[in-house]
């Protein structure tokens, strides 16, 4: 009997499906390789639980996992929590996939009990030696902000796998914790694994945001002897981390011995250009990228508008912020209104920056205003100060280098007496020394 995708969907949406029926869609359901789809799987345990045939609910713990791991994909913890609730009612016991799905759905620091909650289930239910549990753990934790237990974790590991070392390298890295990335990197290659693109990516990034060249040109030099620099992500990452440490000559060997790139790339380049003081070859670069077929992302814009105001070129911002929306179809998201605010601002058209943040469909936030506000403070520009000041110091009241911004303006024009008031604002602001105390005494 063959039934395709839909006819099958249809088939388990209607309501007055008797058991045998029920159990012979569970069964091409199965036979059709959707046994792991979670709309399939949901319907079909539904039926069971509501029409009191537990017996087959309970034998089917892989559309319980695969429920649980759709509901955590989704970011629906509260609903994922609730069908794990359902499982121990019903008698089922729990795998390492169930723990995995579990441990998938937390990514809040705010929900680091409740998955500590679930590590100690893992031991209770001695699932804590499986591999891909500790992975799942190790990353849950960096996910929630604890670095501490995730190191505790991952130092548990006799010898880790691929997935594990992957997990607590990118979850340092997410969490700004580059140099720990770096570590765990070095301790990888130490114990012979040989890492994968996202690795390698990963740690390329780490090095670039703390500017550690030398580290980089290692990982490069890895990179190239176990033949891993035709791999799009890795080159990228190459691009990005060349071009942000001031080794821009190195990040244009990457880009022309490239045989592949993609848009990715493309943007990893046009942003080392435009940080490179080099925004008409940047304009230069996104006319081929767009002659080679592929199409520009959010990212594209952003790296050329950054460009575009390292070099002040307004004209060229202005279009490029037309054609955005009207030729490819992007609307211009917070970000791209920061740079052509700050744009506008350096060179002085702050009538223009502010009417189009007038314009802004969202709400601007602290970026937008404090954008205008550098370009008030190069050109000494008090017209507008009022009105950005009070948006500033509302949606960030504790950013002293705003007030600090905002009294050298009054200074420059005078204002002395505005200067005091606000002076005043910042020290009342501050936290007081205890008299006859000291940090190093306590």
């Amino acid at each position: 009997m063959r039934i395709s995708f839909h006819s099958l969907h249809s088939e388990l949406l209607k309501s007055h499906n008797t058991l045998s029926k029920t159990k012979s869609l569970h069964a091409l359901v199965i036979a059709t390789g959707l046994a792991g789809n979670s709309f399939f799987a949901t319907r079909i345990l539904r039926f069971y639980v509501i029409n009191g045939h537990l017996v087959f609910a309970r034998q089917d713990l892989v559309s319980w996992n695969s429920i649980l791991s759709g509901f955590a994909n989704r970011g629906f913890w509260h609903k994922c929590l609730e069908s794990f609730s359902k499982m121990q009612t019903l008698g089922i016991k729990p795998d390492g996939y169930t723990m995995v799905g579990l441990l998938t759905c937390f990514s809040d620091p705010n929900l680091l009990d409740v998955g500590r909650g679930v590590h100690a289930l893992c031991l209770k239910h001695g699932l804590d030696a499986s591999m891909h549990v500790r992975s799942a753990l190790v990353s849950m934790y960096c996910r929630c902000n604890a670095l501490s237990f995730a190191v505790q974790e991952f130092s548990e590991f006799s010898d880790p796998d691929l997935i594990t070392w992957s997990s607590i390298i990118a979850g340092c890295s997410q969490l700004g914790e580059c140099r720990h990335s770096l570590f765990f990197f070095s301790e990888m290659i130490k114990a012979a694994k040989i890492p994968d693109p996202v690795v390698i990516a990963t740690v390329l990034a780490a090095s670039a945001q703390l500017a550690m060249i030398q580290s980089g040109k290692e990982i490069h030099a890895y990179v190239f002897r176990h033949k891993l620099d035709s791999q799009v992500m890795v080159a990228s990452a190459l691009l990005d981390l060349y071009s942000k440490s001031g080794f821009f000559n190195l990040a244009v060997n990457v880009f022309e011995m490239m045989g592949e790139r993609n848009t990715v790339t493309y943007n990893s380049m046009i942003m080392g250009l435009g940080l490179n003081g080099l925004p008409h070859k940047a304009t230069e670069l996104f006319k081929q990228m767009l002659e080679n077929g592929l199409k520009p992302d959010e990212s594209t814009f952003s790296a050329l508008l950054s460009g575009y105001c390292h070099g002040g070129l307004v004209a060229e911002g202005r279009e490029l912020f037309k054609r955005m929306e009207h030729k490819f179809g992007i609307i211009p998201e917070t970000e791209h209104y920061v740079y052509m605010v700050r744009l506008l601002g350096v060179v002085g058209h702050l009538e223009e920056a502010y009417n189009l943040i007038l314009a802004m469909p969202a709400l601007p936030d602290s970026a937008i205003w404090g954008a205008l506000l550098l370009g008030c403070s190069l050109h000494g520009n008090s017209h507008l100060l009022k009105i950005i000041a009070d948006h500033l110091f509302e949606t960030k009241p504790d950013k002293t280098a705003y007030r600090v911004m905002v009294s050298n303006i009054y200074a420059a024009d005078g204002r002395w007496h505005d200067v005091e008031n606000l002076r005043d604002t910042m020290i009342e602001g501050m936290p007081q020394k205890v008299p006859g105390s000291s940090l190093l005494c306590t």
